[in-house]
């Protein structure tokens, strides 16, 4: 019995709901501020160096069997990358 009291006692007495009103308090804010000077370093950060994009520049096949034919025509070695799962490891 006590404990029924008790559980009756934890429910909320307000049964009103209560929904966030909304405001233009977002307008306010500028989305993005500009200091002058800024931009160009930044960019500059931002770009891949040449040995970031380094492999754009390997020979990459669309298939094993044209990369078989290529290496053996150039009488190169082949890589052949194989792996199993997803590649971002989401299996």
């Amino acid at each position: 019995m006590a404990l029924s009291l008790l559980l009756l006692g934890m429910i909320p007495q307000s049964t009103e709901v209560s929904t966030p009103q909304p405001t233009d308090s977002f307008a306010e804010v500028p989305l993005m501020q500009v200091i002058p000077g800024t931009f160009t370093p930044w960019m500059q950060h931002l770009q891949p160096t040449e040995q970031e994009t380094a492999f754009a520049t390997i020979p990459w096949r669309p298939t094993f069997a044209q990369g078989v034919l290529d290496a053996n025509q150039a009488r190169l070695p082949l890589l052949l990358w194989v792996m199993n799962g997803h590649p971002l490891g989401c299996t």
